[in-house]
């Protein structure tokens, strides 16, 4: 899924109350998503719903450093 359709199923979900928070997955589009969420003030859960390598190569082709995400 592309990133753009689950930031936009986030803002869905957040537009139902404070209480709820987006599960987010941890691929590439996801990784875009989650830091568009956040950017406009909302909390996202991270789900590690892939194996080890597609999250590494998610993050990789995000930028963002694998040592801030240690298991």
């Amino acid at each position: 899924m592309n990133g753009k359709k689950i930031e936009e199923q986030a803002k869905r979900i957040h537009a139902c109350g404070t209480n709820f928070i987006a599960k987010i997955p941890t691929t590439k589009g996801g990784i875009y998503a989650m830091e568009e969420v956040i950017a406009s003030g909302h909390s996202v859960m991270a789900t590690a719903t892939s194996t080890v390598a597609q999250v590494k190569q998610a993050l990789l082709r995000s930028n963002v450093s694998s040592k801030a995400c240690r298991t």
